[in-house]
């Protein structure tokens, strides 16, 4: 059941196209570096050679 005090919070929240648009670019710019950093330290030089 939704509480009286999030239902206004929601309804306040600018939900306008451009918003959504920019959260989702937001998110997924994030998730790339999350992903490329993590990559680069598993394929590091240090890293190979410790697999060796």
């Amino acid at each position: 059941m939704v509480k009286v005090k999030d239902d206004k919070e929601v309804k306040a929240m600018p939900l306008s196209n451009n918003t959504v648009i920019r959260r989702i670019d937001e998110m997924s710019e994030a998730s790339e570096i999350q992903l490329v950093e993590k990559l680069k330290k598993e394929n590091s030089p240090c890293k190979r050679m410790n697999q060796l």
